[in-house]
């Protein structure tokens, strides 16, 4: 310090003749002073070596931290490396370090999204929360979001509810939560080892590192917060519905279009004009020509209540390209299919549409019904006890009119079974009762 104040009184060499240690006082020369024998940097005085630890040692009472030591001393004293030597003392100082603030955030770490949605979940609890706790479960590529209702935080019911949302998306290939005992139970462990998942935990006390779950958490309580009409049960769906339709800031598109690859249809799907439009069904051509009716055709439709297996009745209206509205002779009304209605024919029809060739339902159930008429109509003619015997004998051309009149007689919707001959069948066939052999 003797050779500064020379120096200050005397003149200052140039920086190329001078030693290092000179080198910061040679760069203030135009600023240093003396005053009764003592160095000033302006008004601050320079400490020499010898009480620089004192004057360090009085500027960090109290422990007020580096930066009002730098500012504490730039107001009284000066020495060269005087803001490093308050930093170091400071650092060394144990009482310090251990109440200053938490060190600065790290940046955020960047982890690439996986390339198909469902491989990496997060999962975390929401509450209690009005009474309920939420088990929030959420992808981190789709965004898609997942809540179920549990009775408790326990691994039993985690393992449970997973097994739900599982069964509908599959499983994923890593399960990401904190450190709650449900998650990082022996029993989970296990779960998640049977099922083929990797598991990872995160930092404990560190939220921001399951950001995902935390972020969906409050969303979650928001919303619940804001909607006021509805149970429970109908606000979660309301806002799961609203999440998946509604497209994420990050990706662009909805969580369902991530997810499933299909926007899910809402109300307002509704005001688009194409909307509602549904293509034409075009008929199986593998099962042959489809039949049809119109408005007004006189059928007989198949009766599925007590009463006759077919009854008469007409189309009233055409609900599809196989479905109809039927109303009976009684004004009866129902909706049947095509293959429970059949033609009818009545007696306004000319001769000419009986001759014209029409489909018949080519079912086995139709072919029963035939038997079934022809076996009531032939027993009915006989005695209970008597075995009765059909016999096909040539038509003669009188009785071939007479079989085809008496065949009109029977397709034609009647009321009395007098009407029927009681030798013909409805398909012409004579009955004749049996040669006895005359055994009594």
């Amino acid at each position: 310090m003797s050779r500064v104040l020379r120096l200050i009184l005397h003149g200052w060499p140039t920086i190329f003749e001078s030693s290092e240690e000179l080198i910061p006082y040679i760069r203030r020369k135009t600023e240093l002073s003396t005053h009764k024998g003592c160095i000033l940097w302006g008004s601050r005085v320079v400490v020499p070596p010898t009480y620089q630890n004192q004057i360090l040692k009085l500027l960090h009472g109290y422990h007020p931290g580096i930066n009002l030591m730098k500012a504490y001393s730039r107001s009284y004293v000066w020495w060269p490396n005087l803001d490093k030597q308050i930093e170091l003392e400071v650092q060394r100082c144990d009482q310090c370090q251990r109440n200053k603030g938490n060190p600065p955030a790290a940046p955020r770490q960047f982890i690439k999204p996986p390339e198909d949605p469902w491989n990496i979940l997060h999962i975390d609890f929401a509450g209690p929360f009005q009474g309920y706790i939420f088990l929030v479960v959420v992808d981190s590529m789709s965004k898609w979001l997942e809540v179920k209702i549990v009775r408790n935080m326990s691994s039993t019911e985690v393992k449970n509810k997973l097994r739900e949302v599982f069964a509908i998306h599959g499983q994923p290939k890593r399960v990401i939560s904190d450190n709650g005992t449900a998650f990082v139970s022996a029993e989970m462990q296990q779960f998640y080892t049977a099922n083929g998942i990797k598991y990872n935990s995160t930092a404990p006390y560190h939220p921001s590192s399951n950001g995902q779950a935390e972020r969906m958490v409050q969303y979650l309580k928001t919303s619940l917060k804001t909607m006021s009409e509805g149970d429970m049960q109908t606000k979660l769906q309301r806002i799961l519905f609203k999440q998946h339709t509604t497209p994420n800031t990050t990706t662009g598109k909805t969580p369902a279009e991530q997810l499933m690859g299909r926007r899910l249809r809402a109300a307002l799907d509704a005001m688009h004009p194409d909307d509602g439009q549904i293509n034409p069904v075009s008929p199986d051509s593998s099962f042959g020509q489809v039949r049809s009716f119109k408005i007004g055709d006189t059928i007989y439709f198949r009766n599925y209540s007590i009463g006759p297996l077919w009854l008469e009745g007409e189309i009233i209206e055409v609900t599809g390209p196989v479905s109809y509205v039927v109303k009976s002779t009684d004004n009866k009304i129902g909706r049947r299919h095509i293959d429970q209605i059949k033609r009818r024919l009545t007696d306004n029809q000319s001769r000419s549409t009986d001759s014209q060739t029409f489909e018949i339902p080519c079912r086995g159930d139709d072919t029963e019904d035939r038997q079934r008429e022809d076996l009531t109509l032939e027993n009915s003619s006989l005695p209970p006890s008597t075995t009765t015997e059909t016999v096909v004998t040539p038509y003669s051309q009188e009785q071939e009119e007479q079989n085809v009149k008496s065949n009109d007689d029977i397709l034609a919707p009647t009321t009395s079974a007098k009407q029927v001959p009681d030798n013909v069948t409805r398909y012409g066939r004579v009955i004749k009762a049996p040669e006895r052999l005359g055994i009594n």
